[in-house]
C-alpha cells in the first residue's frame, strides 16, 4: 500500500487545487513501481524500467481528489510472477473515511534483469 497527498505539491492540480479523479490511474501505475522496486532490492537487483500496458474494468466513485485529501493506493498482484506480463488489482480509497474512490486492474510487463527491449525488424 501506497499513500498519496493531494497538497500544494501535487503535480496536475486544477486551479482549485484538485486533481482529476483519472489521475489516479497513475497513482497505482506508481505504487504498482514501488512494488517492484521493493522486489528487486530485496533480490540484490539494480533498478529496473517497467511498462505499463493498459488498464481494465476501471470505476471512478468521485469526479475529483480534494486538496487536503490523502489517498491509500492498494495494488494486488493477482495474475504473473515478479516478471513477465503482470497484472495488478488497484484501489484508490480516502484514508480519512475509507471510502472506495476508484478501481480496476493494471496490466504491466517487468522485463527480466538485464534484458534490453529494443524495437524487432
Amino acid at each position: 500500500m501506497c499513500t498519496v497527498e493531494i497538497d500544494q505539491q501535487t503535480l496536475l492540480r486544477d486551479r482549485d487545487g484538485s486533481v482529476a479523479a483519472w489521475i489516479g490511474l497513475e497513482y497505482m501505475a506508481q505504487c504498482i513501481a514501488a512494488h517492484a522496486g521493493l522486489i528487486g532490492r530485496a533480490a540484490g537487483e539494480p533498478p529496473q524500467v517497467g511498462f505499463l500496458l493498459g488498464s481494465r474494468c476501471v470505476s471512478f466513485h468521485t469526479a475529483r481528489f480534494r486538496p487536503g485529501q490523502t489517498l491509500a493506493v492498494k495494488a494486488t498482484r493477482i495474475r504473473g510472477k515478479a516478471r513477465g506480463m503482470v497484472s495488478f488489482a488497484c484501489s484508490l480509497e480516502d484514508s480519512a473515511t475509507g471510502a472506495l474512490l476508484a478501481e480496476g486492474r493494471i496490466n504491466c510487463f517487468v522485463p527480466e534483469p538485464g534484458e534490453a527491449l529494443r524495437s524487432r525488424p
